[in-house]
């Protein structure tokens, strides 16, 4: 039996009295009374238990690997040497897009790998390219631009807005 079921057992008993009791009036009011307290006390420590639970989520916020939600702490120190790890490479991976490939309205950061392309072919026999664009005004392009990469099957694929 768990908490709730005994507050629920406590709760009926407390209205029960005159049925199990029927030839002791006194002894059946004093019986839905005392189920009454108790139904009563189980909530109250139903109440306690969940604010100490709640107590230790908070103080558990800001340990490694504890997800917190809103009451989360400060930013665990993995998370933030795995984005600083990521912006080197993202430096790296912008530099060689940039020496390499028309990168105007791209943003190397959003450089992602995927396993199709769309869009039209484009490039040449040694680099295949395909760009999948929208006119949006009378110079405004939007779209997506695939490569082929030394993957077979891969693509590096960027968003582009010009």
């Amino acid at each position: 039996m768990n908490i709730d079921e005994a507050i629920k057992k406590h709760k009926t008993m407390a209205t029960k009295g005159n049925v199990i009791f029927s030839q002791n009036p006194d002894f059946a009011k004093r019986s839905d009374e005392e189920h009454g307290q108790i139904a009563e006390w189980l909530e109250q420590l139903k109440n306690y238990w969940e604010l100490e639970e709640q107590d230790k989520k908070k103080e558990d916020c800001g340990k490694e690997n504890v997800a917190c939600g809103d009451t989360w702490g400060s930013i665990p120190k993995q998370i933030v040497d795995k984005i600083e790890k990521r912006n080197e490479l993202n430096k790296e991976i912008g530099k060689w897009c940039k020496d390499n490939l028309d990168m105007e309205g791209m943003y190397a950061g959003g450089a992602e790998i995927t396993d199709y392309h769309t869009g039209e072919e484009q490039g040449t026999e040694k680099r295949k390219e395909w760009c999948d664009q929208t006119i949006l005004g009378e110079d405004w392009y939007t779209g997506e631009y695939y490569w082929e990469t030394q993957c077979e099957g891969k693509y590096l694929h960027m968003h582009f807005d010009i």
